[in-house]
Parts: C-alpha cells; structure tokens; sequence
C-alpha cells in the first residue's frame, strides 16, 4: 500500500512540475533588452537651437555618446534599443552636431 501511496505521490508532483513549468517560457528569464545610448526624443530635439553653444547643448542632452578623435568640432549621441522579446524591430536613433568656435551650426538627426 505506501509502495502505491510513493508511487501516486511521485506522478502528482511530476503532473505539478510540468503544468507549472509549461506556463512561462524559459528564455525568457535570460533575455533582456538591450539599450545602448541617451535616448533622444523628438520634443527634445525641437528644443535644439542654431547658435546654441556647448554648454547649453550640454544641459539640454547630457554627455554626447562619443566624440570623434578626427574632428573635436562634432558630438554624435547615439541610441539604440533591441527588445528581448524576440521582435526583430530594432530602434535606432543618431543625432549628429557640427560646432563652430563652440557655436552649434548645423544638426542632423537619423531615424
């Protein structure tokens, strides 16, 4: 009789551990998103002014992503975002600043 009892005590446990473990996916506990960069929204980048200096675009951005060694009169920040949950739409975003004598003179800025 308790052989029996084990027995059914073994396949009730083993029915709770799969129904249970069926109800999340198991990759998704490893995956994560990935961001990368300042993420620069449109109201912000309405708020960029020609003629604007360093210190201002400072205050408005933050840091720029990187600084080009070749050209120290340009700031490039850069963001991009890839989500965890396997969809294959990847957001990227570049906003590139050309300075003159510390004067912002031109700005691009790629979707």
């Amino acid at each position: 009789m308790s052989h029996l009892l084990f027995k059914l005590r073994l396949v009730l446990i083993l029915i709770l551990f799969l129904s249970l473990s069926s109800c999340y996916n198991i990759r998704d506990i490893y995956n994560q998103d990935i961001k990368q960069g300042y993420f620069i929204s449109d109201d912000v980048v309405a708020r960029i002014k020609i003629g604007m200096n360093k210190n201002k675009i400072s205050e408005l951005l933050g840091k720029p992503t990187f600084l080009p060694i070749s050209n120290m009169d340009s700031w490039c920040y850069y963001y991009y975002y890839i989500p965890s949950n396997n969809d294959i739409q990847i957001k990227r975003r570049s906003l590139l600043l050309y300075f003159d004598n510390d004067i912002l003179t031109s700005f691009l800025v790629n979707h």
